[in-house]
């Protein structure tokens, strides 16, 4: 969905859990060439919220 620009903002809560062997969550994505950019992030008690923005 990142990749075709279906997505015009995306909000992420991650939290440091692993579970098995993990998962990389943007493993062959570069968002700055996609034309995506980090609005801001939120570092919470449990987890640390991330909101990604595609530019105009």
């Amino acid at each position: 969905m990142l990749r075709v620009s279906l997505i015009d903002e995306l909000h992420l809560a991650v939290r440091p859990i692993l579970l098995g062997s993990g998962e990389h969550l943007r493993d062959g994505l570069d968002l700055h060439a996609l034309g995506y950019a980090r609005t801001h992030a939120v570092a919470g008690e449990r987890a640390t919220y991330v909101f990604l923005s595609k530019r105009a």
